[in-house]
């Protein structure tokens, strides 16, 4: 569902930590909607400092969470 909101939203890549699923196990792909395959995204390693992954790329964070209070729709697209 990550890679499917992020195709829908316009972000340029998603980040995963080590204990993500595999983005392109047949499940995940059909769950995506095939976003799996045209989405950008990294694996990273444990504790790997996504934030300071993100700025080297000069990406703007953002993160889902089923118990987040923030809406995606209420942040800024991007530029």
């Amino acid at each position: 569902a990550c890679l499917r909101n992020a195709a829908a939203f316009g972000a340029d890549a998603v980040l995963l930590d080590a204990a993500s699923c595999d983005p392109l196990y047949r499940k995940a792909i059909r769950v995506s909607a095939g976003a799996a395959l045209i989405t950008p995204f990294a694996r990273l390693p444990a504790g790997a400092d996504w934030l300071a992954v993100a700025e080297a790329l000069a990406l703007e964070p953002l993160a889902l969470s089923p118990s987040g209070r923030e809406t995606l729709d209420a942040a800024a697209p991007p530029a």
